[in-house]
Parts: C-alpha cells; sequence; structure tokens
C-alpha cells in the first residue's frame, strides 16, 4: 500500500478552463486592456476569455514539475468549472498506479480529485496535457522532467527477457464509409428517411455524405509493403481503426510504419517505454517527429512490468496509440488503433490469448471531419456547392459531419461481432474526441465483469476520452443483441451495433 510520508515530491494540477466572462473584474480587464469598445455579447471575444490551461497556464509555460529517476511522484489531479471542463490528464513517457492499476490517462469531470503515484524510469521533458481534443488545442499542456540524477537504469532494461514483436504498418489514404448499408441494423429504419439519421448520409451538392477520404493505419505482410495482410475472422471487426499491437510484459516491439500518405505522421503509443526519438509526436522538446510522405522509419517500443497489468487489473490491458504529428486533426483523420499488453505466458504462438475465447476492440469516437485534414478534399468531391463558401457558418453542415461511430461505423453496419454460448470475450473498450467523448457502453443481454474495478459486475461503463479498460463476459444468453453508448444524443446519432451469441 502506497504511504503518503515515502513520497519524493508531491504535485497539484489543476486542469480547469477559467471563464473570464464570468469574473468580477471583466470590466476592469476590458478598460485596462483594450484601447477601443469591444461587444461583450460578440462569440469571438467571449470565446477569447475562456482560458484553458493546467494551474492557471496554457501552451508548457507551467514550471518546475521536476523530478529524478525512481522518485515516488504523487501527482493529485483536481478539475474546477462548468460542464466543459471534462478532463483526461494524460502523461507521456511513463505510466502511473492508482488502486495497483497501471494506466497513463486520469479522468475527471467538475470539482473531482484524484491522487496518482508514479515512480518515472524514463528521462526526458515529456507532456502532461489532456487528452481531451478540445483542451489539448486550447493549451491544457504543461512539461515535467525527469531527470536521471546518476543512475544509468531505464524501464528499457526492465524488458529485455521476452520476444521482439513486429508489426509492418502503413498509412494510406482512402476512402471511408460510415454506413456501407444506408438502413439502421438496430431497427429496420432507412437512414434517408429525414426522420431518422438523415444528416449524416445525405450527399446532395450541399452535403458530403457518409463516404469520406481518410488515413488508416493498414497491416502488410513484412517491410516491403508489397502485400497488404487480409484482416482475419478474428480482426475484421476492427474497422477504422489499425490492426491490434499485442506483446507481453518483458517484450520488445518494433513498428515500422511506411507513409504512403500526402503529409507526414507517425504512430504514439500509450502506455509503453520509449525515448524520445520513438515518441512519434511534434511538440518542441528534441522531438524527431514522424514519417514524411513515402518515407519509412522504424519505431522501437519497450514493455516493462510497468506498461503491462497492476496487481488488480486482469491479464491484459489496453491502451491507445495515434498519429502525434498534430494529435486532434491526425486523429480525427482516422490515425487511431489499440495496444494490447498481457502478463508474460498469456498470448500463444499466434498471439492469441489462451484465458478467453474471444478478443474484441471497439472504439467510441465522435469523429469530427470538420477538423479532419481532408475537409476540403471531401467538400471539392462530394459538395461542390459549398467550394468557395462560407459553409463554417452553417451548423446544420457542422453537424452533418460529426459521425457518431463504433469503429467508424454508424448504426449496426459493425461485422464479426459473433461468438458462442459459454465463450469467455475480452472486450477492449476506448474512447478518443471531445468532452462530448464521454461515453456509457451498454451490453445488452449479457453482464460482464470490469476485473479492474474489484470484479464488479455491471453491463455498462464509463470511459472518457483517451481512456481504455478491459472487461470479461461469459457469454450465457443466445441471441443478437445491442451493444451502444447510452449517451442519448449518441443513440440517436448511430452510436450503436449488435454483438451475437450462437447456441
Amino acid at each position: 500500500m502506497y504511504i503518503e510520508r515515502y513520497t519524493d515530491k508531491e504535485f497539484f494540477l489543476l486542469f480547469s478552463a477559467f471563464d473570464e466572462n464570468k469574473s468580477w473584474f471583466l470590466d476592469a480587464n476590458i478598460k485596462n486592456y483594450l484601447t477601443s469598445a469591444v461587444n461583450k455579447d460578440d462569440a469571438d471575444f467571449i470565446e477569447s476569455n475562456v482560458m484553458h490551461g493546467i494551474n492557471g497556464l496554457s501552451f508548457g509555460n507551467l514550471n518546475g514539475l521536476d523530478m529524478c529517476v525512481g522518485d515516488n511522484v504523487t501527482w493529485h489531479i483536481l478539475s474546477y468549472g462548468s460542464e466543459v471542463n471534462v478532463q483526461a490528464p494524460y502523461f507521456h513517457g511513463n505510466t502511473f498506479s492508482i488502486g495497483n492499476r497501471h494506466r497513463d490517462v486520469g479522468t475527471l469531470i467538475a470539482a473531482e480529485t484524484h491522487s496518482l503515484y508514479m515512480k518515472p524510469d524514463n528521462p526526458g521533458i515529456w507532456a502532461v496535457r489532456s487528452a481531451t481534443n478540445v483542451m489539448t488545442d486550447t493549451g491544457v499542456t504543461a512539461f515535467y522532467q525527469v531527470n536521471p540524477c546518476g543512475t544509468t537504469q531505464t524501464g528499457a532494461d526492465g524488458a529485455a527477457s521476452g520476444v521482439t514483436r513486429r508489426y509492418n504498418i502503413a498509412v494510406e489514404e482512402a476512402d471511408w464509409d460510415y454506413a456501407p448499408r444506408e438502413t439502421s441494423l438496430i431497427n429496420g429504419v432507412d437512414l434517408n428517411d429525414p426522420r431518422a439519421a438523415f444528416i449524416f448520409v445525405r450527399d446532395d451538392d450541399n452535403f458530403i455524405g457518409d463516404t469520406y477520404k481518410k488515413a488508416l493505419y493498414r497491416e502488410y505482410t513484412d517491410n516491403t509493403f508489397t502485400n497488404r495482410k487480409p484482416r482475419s475472422q478474428e480482426d475484421i471487426h476492427l474497422g477504422i481503426m489499425g490492426p491490434m499491437i499485442k506483446a507481453e510484459v518483458g517484450d520488445k516491439i518494433e513498428v515500422t510504419l511506411k507513409n504512403l500518405a500526402s503529409r507526414e505522421y507517425s504512430i504514439h503509443p500509450h502506455g509503453v517505454f520509449y525515448n524520445k526519438s520513438n515518441e512519434g509526436t511534434a511538440y518542441n522538446n528534441g522531438h524527431d517527429g514522424g514519417a514524411l510522405p513515402g518515407k519509412t522509419r522504424v519505431f522501437t517500443w519497450y514493455v516493462p512490468a510497468r506498461s503491462g497489468p497492476g496487481s488488480k487489473d486482469p491479464n491484459c490491458i489496453p491502451w491507445l496509440y495515434t498519429s502525434g504529428i498534430e494529435s486532434t486533426r491526425d486523429t480525427y483523420a482516422g490515425l487511431i488503433g489499440p495496444i494490447v499488453i498481457c502478463r508474460k505466458g498469456t498470448l500463444d504462438s499466434n498471439n492469441k490469448r489462451t484465458d478467453v475465447n474471444k478478443e474484441f476492440a471497439l472504439l467510441f469516437s465522435i469523429f469530427n471531419e470538420n477538423k479532419s485534414w481532408y475537409l476540403s478534399d471531401n467538400i471539392a468531391k462530394h459538395a461542390p456547392g459549398r467550394v468557395g463558401s462560407d459553409y463554417g457558418d452553417d451548423g446544420d453542415f457542422e453537424e452533418s459531419n460529426l459521425f457518431h461511430s463504433i469503429n467508424g461505423l454508424l448504426t449496426g453496419n459493425n461485422v464479426g461481432l459473433t461468438v458462442h454460448l459459454n465463450d469467455t470475450i475480452a472486450w477492449y473498450l476506448l474512447s478518443s474526441g471531445s468532452e462530448l467523448d464521454m461515453h456509457t457502453i451498454h451490453f445488452h443481454g449479457q453482464t460482464f465483469s470490469h476485473v479492474s474495478n474489484n470484479n464488479h459486475r455491471t453491463d455498462v461503463i464509463e470511459l472518457y476520452p483517451g481512456e481504455a479498460e478491459e472487461v470479461e463476459m461469459r457469454a450465457h444468453d443466445v441471441g443478437t443483441w445491442i451493444l451502444h453508448c447510452h449517451v442519448l444524443d449518441h443513440i440517436s446519432a448511430g452510436m450503436e451495433t449488435t454483438y451475437t451469441v450462437l447456441p
């Protein structure tokens, strides 16, 4: 059990959006700092006064977060403010423990606090930020520095006992259809009916429809990138996501990334150990980024014990990987996938778990195509009436580009979610996006055990942006069942699908 007196360093981080429009001092600030008259009801002026930051400082201006490799560090994380203060504090470079579970993303709503324990093993200057996209974009980022302090030991030294697992992954630009069958497979409604999800499939000269140019991670058989690896029946459910990267504690992971797209992209992992040149991010602290168009890079990651399950976790825990050159736009463009790290001895020679019958990874995310790199390309191809127009001021158009999806698919278009009676299933549940990506994931027909939450048995689990959790289910009821986010707006926009339990 962690005891407070053994803390070497202790930090308090307040993640908050200070709304200066509601400060007692707004009028004084206008008088002192503006040289011309202003309309206090102007939307741009109001937005300019909502100051997002950590401890009241934005865009890396917070100082003093210094520690040594091996220190016992306690992070007290806090949030305060309005309903938009959904925060997901994410620590690059190191993981933390909370309740004997290993994570790198914390969860906060307004007025909530948590204490996280970290024993850093990775020297360098690392970002700590909110994994909620709007918070990252508006400055909720700081840096913490881990100094060697005389030691040469790092987390990589504890990850040399296993095997090297190699993945060959390309970034490809391709058209992605959010609704290949423009019918709700939940209730049979034609999505082209204006009373249904019409706004998301409308494809006249002023609306893009349900097919968008995206950038996707896709796996190849070897590092010549000649033959794309066909998705097996076990992997076909992944949809828009890249391949499932799996390893055990003690392993090394090598990802050869070939960029076949038109702009620089990378691959940035959560959870595992990497040095600065293998981080795959683009903040200004000595990184060397990703792969330029047409180029190939090898990313090497290690899997120390702190990257795998904690003592209260299940045998395998999920993490996310994304492109990190410009994280918000890269992920909305489509570059995201799951990592699964298991206890030693859990995976067989085919990389399958020996303790469960089936594994499924489900990403609950509102893909905001308004912020994708390819919005102008999609307008030019599918909505020529918008070319040259001020489409950003059209609320219907903006709404039509928000895809409330599971693995990038709407209203039951997912495939491959089939099990048999008495199968044991590991569900890896992931979330990514904005403050709206708080999801309450509900399984009809069966219950599951959330091992990381004291084996709590339920049929609903909540997820914050950037978070990943595993739950385990024994299928006990034959039939085809609904699986959805139970936030009503998300249901009505298509964030639901079905899974089938066969006799």
